[in-house]
């Protein structure tokens, strides 16, 4: 059976096909549009999940939506219905934004599609993410969480499995969300609301927890069922602030967008390699900083204890995890660190992207497909040796070319051991926003310089945001304090989990160890990219640390590039030294 999953009009829309038990394919609108976080019907990504299964839309049996579009729009009149005559502009535009393609979604995907509306179905938006996680986790049952900022109604959900059915057992509605308080914060915070939010978890190693009582004083009731002090929000308005009065009088004026976070001499010399000292930010923002980490702290706290209730009232030993706030890494390693469960695993897709795969696994479950095949993230599009080189000879791109992946992995080597900045392009692009060694921006670990030079001269974002370290498994607790049966937990794989860099290796990783001593590993296993692998082995080879920086290959702003003309710009126009296409190289 064929089913396409489709999440859309919101924001990081996407398009996923299973067939049978197999994930064929699945990708986000904004690595075709060219649109981050676009929220537009992803018709260029149907098409590509088509032509990887080599069918037509009349093809498949079914088209899922990952959510129910009418008990949204129910969800959001009622919500404003007590203001509508407080600010009628606001309302105005938030039912103009409710066009027909939204409320009849059923119509739309017909006549865009050209299908029979017996055709489409609809899943819940939350099952949808608990579908995403339980189904690609190869468990047999799981205990559910999922949380984020809100669906139809539901802001979070948790339950468990039964023959392998999902089961809610609790739920939170809006407006009480930790995902929407999440996003109170990064536009206090001076980040931009939406696009900002994991910059708020980079901020905070910067400061000390000590406003965790005014943090407090946002909640009427903590727990599985929670309730926010809605007197501090206003969630209730689709525009404009997320803050009252209330919040401002309690926190202060919010940071403002573009403010300079570093000393200025900091943030200047690239020579600096004080790799721990908070001292280097300045005084107006260490308040901020303090703010980010009370916020971080607390919430840590308040799943771990949610994470604990749920454990003890259904009681498997593996747990499925999913939704926006799932990408919170930090919140994730005191997860995996507590052992609560034996077993977690979180959605690499964790958010509104993954829900197009999640209501195409659910729906599918339902309709008697009982497993699923889900090895990793690879799922997006490929591009081959000729057209790789029909691009690079369109622009007249002098190349060195290489028979043997072994060479190439050598020069490669060599190039980022002499501090050379690398863009890495392999195969199909990652599924989520996690760069996993195909569509990568790779540099040498060793050297703080090359954070400062990435962030400032390659990405263009602030200089405070942490890289990734890609570790081969056969050295992960060799570099790191992670739990003895990390080769069971899938987080690691995917990037999705802060761990403690050991302390004699926080110098020898000074480019990736964050301001508090932890870094947002990868776990790179041979058979999940073996090509990816051999490079990190062959880098360990020649420096004796086998552990590359690896970030998305994007700049600010864009999404991670697809094509390898989008991977030539980003070389051309930034400060990339070398570009590695399939196994063309090209140099400056």
């Amino acid at each position: 059976m064929k089913i396409l999953g489709i999440s859309s009009f919101f924001h990081d829309s996407a398009a996923a096909l299973i067939d049978g038990s197999d994930v064929v394919a699945a990708a986000e609108e904004e690595r075709f549009s060219r649109i981050k976080h676009d929220n537009s019907f992803p018709i260029n990504s149907i098409k590509f999940v088509l032509k990887v299964a080599n069918i037509s839309i009349h093809e498949v049996d079914y088209i899922v939506f990952y959510e129910k579009p009418i008990l949204k729009l129910h969800r959001i009149l009622l919500s404003n219905s007590k203001n509508i005559f407080k600010n009628l502009d606001s309302q105005f535009e938030l039912l103009r934004s409710w066009d027909k393609n939204k409320i009849s979604t059923r119509n739309f995907i017909s006549n865009v599609l050209g299908v029979n509306k017996k055709k489409i179905l609809f899943f819940e938006h939350h099952f949808s993410h608990a579908a995403s996680a339980f189904y690609c986790s190869g468990f047999n049952s799981s205990d559910l969480y999922t949380s984020d900022a809100v669906g139809e109604w539901c802001t979070t959900t948790y339950g468990n499995t039964k023959n392998k059915e999902l089961i809610r057992s609790g739920r939170v509605n809006f407006p009480d969300s930790i995902g929407l308080l999440y996003t109170a914060f990064t536009e206090f915070l001076g980040f931009e609301v939406n696009e900002g939010e994991y910059k708020v978890m980079g901020m905070a190693p910067y400061g000390k927890p000590i406003y965790q009582e005014k943090i407090d004083k946002l909640f009427k009731k903590k727990g599985l069922n929670f309730e926010l002090d809605q007197s501090y929000f206003n969630f209730n308005i689709e525009s404009g602030s997320n803050l009252t009065q209330k919040f401002i009088e309690e926190f202060g004026k919010k940071r403002e967008i573009g403010d300079s976070f570093y000393l200025e001499n900091f943030s200047e010399d690239l020579s600096t390699e004080e790799i721990f000292d908070k001292k280097l930010i300045n005084s107006k923002s260490q308040y901020f900083a303090d703010i980010a980490s009370s916020l971080q702290t607390y919430l840590e706290n308040f799943t771990l204890e949610n994470i604990k209730q749920i454990k003890q009232e259904n009681g498997d030993e593996n747990l499925c995890y999913a939704g926006g706030v799932a990408y919170n890494s930090a919140i994730n390693s005191k997860i995996i660190r507590s052992k609560i469960y034996k077993n977690v695993f979180i959605q690499p897709a964790a958010g509104d992207s993954g829900g197009a795969l999640g209501c195409a696994l659910g729906s599918s479950y339902l309709l008697k497909e009982k497993n699923f095949n889900y090895q990793n993230t690879y799922l997006g599009k490929g591009y081959n040796h000729q057209e790789i080189k029909k691009c690079l000879e369109f622009n007249s791109i002098d190349y060195n070319y290489y028979e043997k992946d072994e060479d190439l992995n050598k020069e490669t080597s060599k190039l980022i051991s002499n501090s050379m900045v690398i863009g890495w392009f392999q195969g199909r692009f990652e599924f989520g926003p996690r760069a996993l060694g195909n569509r990568s921006i790779l540099a040498d670990p060793r050297y703080f310089k090359n954070k400062k030079i990435i962030n400032s001269k390659i990405k263009f974002r602030e200089i405070f945001r942490p890289f990734a370290p890609s570790t081969l498994d056969k050295y992960f607790n060799e570099y790191y304090e992670v739990n003895s049966n990390w080769r069971q937990c899938d987080p690691y794989r995917f990037m999705l989990s802060t761990v403690e860099v050991k302390e004699s290796f926080k110098s020898k990783l000074a480019a990736v160890t964050h301001v508090d001593g932890t870094a947002r590993a990868q776990l790179v296993l041979k058979q999940d990219n073996e090509k990816f692998y051999n490079l990190i082995e062959s880098f360990g080879d020649l420096t004796g640390i086998y552990t590359l920086l690896n970030t998305s290959f994007n700049r600010k702003g864009e999404p991670i590039v697809n094509t390898p003309q989008e991977a030539l710009n980003v070389f051309l126009w930034t400060d990339l030294d070398a570009l590695v296409l399939g196994n063309f190289l090209i140099k400056k």
